[in-house]
């Protein structure tokens, strides 16, 4: 959780129902990232599931939310699980304004505009590089 938010705000529900009442019929309502792990399918014994989740969250708070002083919701998706293709990846829901003591301030730039994704994608592969993570 970004510095100053409503400690009311860890919980999912509450942030996004706090979202909702302060957002003014916004367009864009959240930013989503999707962080992968096809080692985790491949080379289960090189790294497991919780280390992929955990990897996914310490980024997340490193990176996304104390750099941009956003909010951000985590969900592990594992496609096998549900008899389907693809790597486990994690799902990261951030809304598109960032957080202040006093509410949702303004937008974050520039993960909530088209430009966002080349910049979280450096962000992710550099973050893997510098904590050796497979």
């Amino acid at each position: 959780m970004a510095a100053g938010a409503d400690d009311e705000w860890k919980d999912p529900q509450r942030l996004a129902r706090a979202y909702d009442e302060q957002g003014f019929s916004l367009k864009d309502l959240a930013v989503i990232v999707t962080l992968r792990f096809p080692e985790a399918e491949v080379l289960p014994q090189v790294m497991k599931l919780h280390d992929a989740w955990e990897a996914a969250r310490a980024f997340t708070l490193e990176r996304l939310v104390k750099v941009h002083g956003v909010a951000a919701v985590c969900v592990m998706h594992v496609p096998a699980r549900a008899a389907r293709p693809g790597a486990p990846h994690v799902h990261v829901l951030i809304p598109a304004r960032a957080i202040l003591a006093t509410g949702f301030g303004k937008f974050v730039r520039p993960l909530a505009t088209d430009e966002g994704r080349g910049v979280v994608d450096a962000e992710w592969a550099a973050w893997r590089e510098s904590s050796n993570v497979s």
